[in-house]
């Protein structure tokens, strides 16, 4: 059935160019090693019940969770997780014809399964197969649609195009990100110079707190070989990954692939986190170079990761300075 199904190839060929776009490198070795272990690579256990043989089938191998290739692709998408309710209650009664899925292909009753068992997750396990083959084999799916719900590489590639033609928007939705994560604060135009309190080797800093902010006109954003790319139109040659600078700067520049993206937005956590405590030390090393100038009365905002408590307190020039305090 891989063979023979022109929508299958497609399919499959989509989720790999997904993942090629994230930056994931893929040699001609693990592609061969990966399709050929789809047609293959499973051998049936002796005795194995029906339900057993569901997952050595090549559309539920490919998100096997113990193959890099697998686990990658079940991170970013899996169909089982796309909700349809005509299509999912023609599968859980087993009713591949009216899911439009090829009479051959060897499919359960999850619905009869779970009858006979019902405290089993055989029907889960059931379903999920039958989900999976009806993604790979069944027309006229908008597999497009389906992958850009669910998978948030569309977006990071969007950021990447987006960097050609818009470079300063790209800065501010970067610098709203990293003022978010590091102090929680929604601000675009300008990049809160956020330091912490303290470092230790068996805590991480809960406080941050920034005195200075920079206008986003001072930062500039790159795309590695963007040039060299224009003589490899059409080899499917593509930037992964984008840089901050500064512009008047000491050199020094933040990188950003599509791990260290999806990282900058989830909420920072005081718990040991290695991916995180390497995201705050390169932030720590690039919010260190600054050039800043005062330009404004001084405004300290300060977040307490821990307990969730933001100050902000502003400092009005003058004869004698007064201080707003706002919680």
């Amino acid at each position: 059935m891989l063979a023979a199904s022109p929508h299958a190839a497609e399919r499959i060929t989509t989720l790999l160019s997904l993942l090629g776009h994230s930056g994931m490198r893929l040699t001609a070795r693990q592609l061969w090693v990966f399709l050929v272990d789809l047609f293959f690579g499973w051998e049936c256990p002796p005795r194995a019940k029906a339900v057993d043989q569901l997952s050595g089938w090549w559309w539920s191998r490919i998100f096997d969770v113990r193959t890099p290739l697998g686990r990658a692709m079940a991170r970013e998408f899996d169909p089982v997780h796309w909700a349809h309710a005509s299509v999912d209650n023609h599968l859980w009664l087993g009713d591949n014809e009216g899911a439009r899925v090829p009479s051959e292909a060897p499919l359960l009753n999850p619905n009869g399964i779970h009858r006979r068992e019902p405290g089993s997750t055989a029907s889960l396990r059931a379903f999920e197969s039958a989900k999976r083959a009806w993604f790979f084999l069944a027309p006229d799916l908008d597999v497009k649609s389906m992958v850009d719900r669910q998978s948030r590489i569309p977006d990071y590639v969007e950021l990447l195009t987006q960097a050609r033609s818009e470079p300063q928007r790209v800065v501010q939705k970067i610098v709203t990100e990293i003022n978010r994560y590091r102090l929680r604060v929604t601000e675009g135009k300008r990049l809160y110079l956020s330091r912490h309190h303290r470092l230790t080797a068996v805590k991480r800093a809960a406080l941050l707190a920034a005195s200075e902010s920079i206008s986003t006109t001072s930062l500039d954003v790159h795309l590695p070989y963007r040039h060299e790319g224009r003589d490899l139109e059409g080899s499917g040659f593509s930037p992964t990954k984008l840089e901050l600078s500064w512009s008047k700067g000491k050199g020094a520049v933040f990188g950003i692939d599509y791990q260290t993206w999806i990282q900058l937005r989830q909420p920072r956590t005081v718990h040991s986190d290695r991916t995180q405590e390497a995201l705050d030390l390169a932030l720590d090393l690039f919010l260190g170079q600054a050039p800043v100038k005062p330009e404004t009365d001084p405004e300290i905002v300060a977040v307490d990761h821990d307990s969730g408590a933001m100050v902000k307190i502003i400092v009005r020039g003058g004869i004698r300075p007064t201080f707003e305090v706002a919680e």
